[in-house]
């Protein structure tokens, strides 16, 4: 019983939250969920619901007609569908007769598709009230995509309806006022009643154009204060929803927007300031051509990086007049203002001749914000432009701010061409043989190494980086290349090229080309002459490169084995080392010859060793010989400290709580241990003379 008590509360709250997740009408839900999983672009469904959500079906308009857009709606490419919901949203009179596809048309505003979401929001701002009750409809029968809804639809025109409708008590019922009424509301004193005013007449669209001197006199008398943004973004919503009618608002608009052509207060500033502005445009958008003498400030303020998409919108609403000022702005020098309407008219207008030839003379201003921003719209117009792509390859060595200190070398253009992709793979592997400055040939080596998805294109671009005179090149394409090794079987002859290269100032290069010979080799066999050859080449470089080529195929490596042992004795010591290190790794159960064991102690002690799976090996190798090589692990320890005696060496490596020991102490401590000796324990002959 206690138990069941205990458990009690939780089982309210896991009852109560199964409640609060069911839908309003039980017996519809299921099939709305899978109608909405059921499609990837839209979320139309593709039978007509249960519940009513209009009048009857006029005598005008044939079932079939409804059946057609709720077809329509269901189609698998976006750019179809978004082009579906814009007409279906003019059909004005004859909505009344199609419910269903009215509903099929709000579900969309739930698409995962941002292009179709966004036609969706058109419109039901569109369509106006029968839109809003259609979604209000759709979001009752299953309320799990509420947020999205809230998340993806314009705030700006009917949130507040459809919150309402959506409310605990179900329906709110519209206000019945008459526009008059409504417009007579907004001289209250009291805001909130002002504030349902406007909300009124924003939900009646086109038949509150009767409002609209009360409205235009309502903008004005607010003034300009960041307490009064709220109310003068309902009021522009207002105008946006009323769209021609409110033409006589244009002069009130373009005044509302006066304060901000310059700068737009940043968000958490004044963010009221900021949906004021948007809204003002959209408005001006949906009034259309009279709006004509508004372009001049959509231009201006669109020039501000946050406001070129709804200053876009709002120019294309207004159609040709728009056009011929965007053109008129692109005329004269290169700014960001003229880069902006260049964008803008490309979306403008179609066939447009102008954006390119001015993004192009943007790219040579000496003015950086001005000749990124030609670029990025370069870019837009034209993803595979060669002007840009080349532009970015100049800049990549441009020293730009990084917000975290310092400075990053070309971040700008490295992203750019990475986000570019295969296009820009050519022109960066002609970079690399042919630029005229060896620093923005290693560059374009950089960017190709990081590009992806890793392919075969970007590996034969990189090809071009062997066997340069130039340094710098020659070491960011070996060190690309190894990133590559699964695509360099075409560029294994100009490897052994570079290999065969023995001036002394190309030793390093040929070693690189030996390694990556090594690490794309297809099998030992195939591998085994060239080896053979370059372990008793007379350059040490080669030699050690060969004796770690031979250790990385391990056991498949034991024909090399006698080779290997004559290189123990060679002249070059990280030769000797690697040679051991290879024996080991042949056979790690064998055991080095004892004159040969501090070779791996000498591998050890390096405080240049970078390899952990080499280190590991010669600790390994090292522990057969037991505590007889405990006094060479001492002796390169006592090398570094001559002043000291070995028992202080030996507390010195016993501490425990030196905060950063040297990196040789440490590794040198660590074999003592894997020996099997401690340090109060070992004994050794030094001098003649026992030392515990």
């Amino acid at each position: 019983m206690t138990r069941v008590r205990r458990r009690t509360p939780l089982l309210l709250l896991a009852c109560a939250a199964i409640l609060l997740v069911q839908p309003a009408h039980p017996g519809e839900a299921p099939e709305k969920d899978a109608e909405r999983d059921a499609h990837q672009v839209g979320v139309a469904p593709t039978s007509a619901p249960k519940q009513d959500l209009g009048k009857p079906r006029p005598m005008g308009v044939p079932e079939d007609s409804e059946q057609r857009w709720m077809n329509l709606f269901a189609q698998e490419k976006a750019a179809d569908v978004a082009s579906a919901l814009r007409e279906f949203a003019a059909l004005g009179e004859e909505l009344d007769g199609m419910p269903y596809a009215l509903q099929a048309a709000s579900d969309l505003l739930i698409s995962k598709d941002h292009e179709v979401r966004k036609a969706a929001e058109a419109a039901m701002n569109t369509i106006g009230p029968r839109g809003i009750d259609a979604l209000a409809a759709t979001l009752r029968g299953n309320r799990r995509f509420m947020s999205e809804y809230f998340k993806n639809f314009n705030p700006l025109v009917g949130s507040r309806g459809v919150g309402g409708r959506l409310g605990k008590g179900g329906n709110r019922p519209p206000d019945e006022r008459t526009t008059v009424e409504l417009a007579a509301a907004l001289r209250s004193d009291v805001k909130e009643e002002r504030m349902k005013a406007l909300d009124a007449l924003a939900l009646n669209g086109a038949k509150s154009k009767e409002a609209v001197p009360a409205l235009i006199k309502h903008l004005e008398s607010r003034g300009t204060t960041p307490e009064s943004d709220d109310e003068r973004r309902k009021v522009v919503a207002v105008f946006r929803s009323i769209g021609p009618d409110a033409k006589e608002a244009v002069p009130a608009l373009i005044r509302a927007l006066e304060p901000f052509r310059q700068a737009v207060p940043p968000f958490e500033e004044r963010s009221n300031a900021r949906g004021l502005v948007t809204g003002t445009m959209e408005a001006l958008g949906a009034i259309g051509p009279a709006s004509a003498e508004a372009c001049r400030a959509l231009i201006d303020i669109a020039a501000q990086d946050d406001f070129l998409s709804a200053a876009r919108e709002a120019l294309k609403g207004i159609g040709e007049p728009a056009a011929a000022a965007l053109a008129k702005a692109v005329e004269g020098p290169v700014t960001k203002r003229s880069l902006c309407a260049a964008r803008m008219r490309f979306d403008v207008v179609d066939n447009d001749t102008l954006a390119e030839p001015h993004f192009i003379l943007g790219l040579s201003s000496k003015d950086r914000p001005v000749s990124e921003r030609a670029v990025t719209f370069l870019l837009q117009i034209r993803p595979d432009s060669p002007d840009a792509i080349r532009w970015l390859i100049d800049d990549l060595l441009t020293e730009s701010p990084n917000p975290f200190g310092g400075t990053m070398h070309g971040a700008f253009a490295q992203s750019k061409l990475r986000h570019i992709g295969d296009a820009a793979i050519p022109y960066l592997g002609d970079s690399v043989k042919t630029h005229a400055k060896d620093e923005i040939r290693a560059a374009c080596v950089h960017v190709l190494a990081r590009m992806e998805p890793k392919n075969q294109k970007i590996a034969a671009a990189l090809f071009g980086g062997l066997g340069q005179d130039i340094e710098k090149v020659r070491d960011e394409t070996f060190r690309a290349l190894y990133e590559y090794r699964a695509f360099l079987a075409p560029a294994r002859e100009k490897l052994a090229a570079v290999l065969e290269d023995k001036q002394p100032a190309n030793v390093e290069s040929a070693a690189n080309a030996l390694y990556l010979l090594a690490v794309s080799a297809p099998d030992f066999a195939s591998f085994n002459p060239l080896l053979l050859k370059c372990l008793t080449d007379e350059r040490n470089a080669i030699r050690t490169v060969a004796a770690f080529a031979a250790g990385s195929f391990g056991p498949d490596a034991a024909p090399l084995k006698n080779e290997l042992t004559k290189l123990l004795d060679d002249s070059c010591s990280p030769a000797r080392e690697h040679a051991a290190l290879a024996l080991a790794q042949l056979d790690p159960a064998a055991r080095l010859p004892e004159k040969y064991a501090h070779l791996l102690v000498d591998f050890i002690a390096s405080e240049f060793t970078e390899s952990r799976a080499l280190d590991a090996v010669a600790r390994e190798a090292l522990k057969l010989h037991g505590a007889q090589a405990v006094p060479m692990l001492i002796d390169r320890i006592q090398i570094k400290y001559e002043t000291l005696s070995m028992e202080e060496v030996a507390e010195r490596i016993k501490k425990k709580n030196e905060s950063k020991p040297p990196i040789i102490e440490t590794r040198i401590g660590k074999c003592i241990v894997l020996c099997g000796v401690e340090f109060i324990e070992y004994e050794v002959q030094r001098n003649g003379k026992p030392v515990k």
